[in-house]
């Protein structure tokens, strides 16, 4: 027990991480009732940052690399960083130390935010490269 006990969490993460891929991988994007639709794209007219996830890992886990870059490319980018807090997470967890997420250098977190930022800035004008998106 005492061992399930250490590994509960990480056994969870990992648990909810695989449940959301295969449903992803499972679900059509275009006929799924389960994702709601983007609030503040219903509002605005604009996209947000993760507009798009949805259909971006839907057309990653199924081999289609190509549209994943197209629905939504900063998702795709940000899935190293992604998988790297999840390792160190994994790895923490084996040693039985704490993570949090202050462990993340804040330059790195700042950088994020600002990527973030800028791709909602900039996938919402009408310049070339976006306008392929």
């Amino acid at each position: 027990m005492l061992i399930l006990k250490n590994y509960f969490w990480p056994l969870a993460v990992t648990f909810a991480i695989v449940s959301a891929l295969f449903f992803i991988y499972s679900s059509e994007p275009a006929q799924t009732r389960f994702v709601p639709p983007c609030l503040f794209h219903e509002l605005t007219g604009y996209n947000c940052p993760g507009c798009g996830g949805f259909r971006s890992l839907h057309a990653l886990l199924k081999g289609d690399i190509i549209q994943a870059v197209r629905f939504n490319p900063l998702l795709i980018s940000l899935l190293p960083f992604f998988v790297t807090v999840y390792i160190k997470y994994m790895h923490s967890a084996a040693k039985k130390q704490g993570f949090y997420l202050s462990s993340i250098r804040p330059a790195i977190v700042w950088l994020l935010v600002a990527t973030i930022f800028s791709f909602w800035i900039f996938r919402n004008t009408p310049l070339y490269p976006d306008t392929l998106l």
